[in-house]
């Protein structure tokens, strides 16, 4: 089995190391057997304002419709060599839904798949978003799938898009600013999170 883990801006030429640590971490998940292969769309217009829009944490979603088709043409292009599925690796799934009616393979969103497990684990969802202005895009996404009667509330965490930091440890007076952030925002939700019965 071929899967293509596919990134929603083109490939940077300057990231090959960080593109390594990601490919790296895919092969771990894959069972045997079964290639995951981390891939971009091709360059498109409007994808170095994507990027300038992102890093400034202006206009959510904007650039989300930028990407788009780039993203359909790679999905279909998946679809044509070989691929068995597509996993798109943006949060905010852009592209999935429309690239769901071109190809015969599965297409599959984070958010989407995100929504759907924890509906399972819990009748009550709350999200975590990074900003402010994600909480409308992402209500919309949420009512676009159906799961608004799940879903009990979308907070901003208030931080800009950063690189994911590494994993550790570290007690809370060594951790990074946006942990605290994270986990006063989390502690918001906990009388939200109603275990099944």
């Amino acid at each position: 089995m071929r899967i293509m883990f596919l990134s929603h801006l083109p490939e940077n030429p300057k990231a090959k190391e960080r593109y390594a640590k990601i490919q790296a971490q895919l092969d771990g998940y894959a069972s045997a057997g079964t290639q995951v292969e981390l891939c971009f769309p091709d360059d498109y217009p409007g994808a170095k304002l994507s990027l300038n829009l992102g890093a400034r944490n202006e206009v959510p979603g904007i650039y989300h419709v930028l990407q788009t088709p780039a993203i359909i043409r790679k999905i279909v292009w998946a679809a044509n060599n070989g691929y068995d599925a597509v996993v798109q690796s943006n949060t905010f799934d852009p592209g999935v839904e429309a690239a769901r009616q071109t190809v015969r393979i599965p297409v599959i969103g984070v958010f989407r798949t995100a929504l759907h497990a924890a509906s399972v684990l819990s009748n009550s969802i709350a999200i975590i978003v990074p900003l402010e202005e994600h909480i409308a895009y992402a209500w919309q996404i949420v009512h676009s799938y159906g799961m608004q009667g799940f879903v009990k509330d979308i907070a901003a965490i208030g931080l800009p898009y950063l690189p994911v930091p590494p994993r550790s440890c570290a007690p809370p007076s060594k951790r990074a600013p946006w942990a605290a952030s994270f986990l006063s925002v989390a502690r918001l939700f906990q009388p939200l999170f109603l275990p099944r019965t």
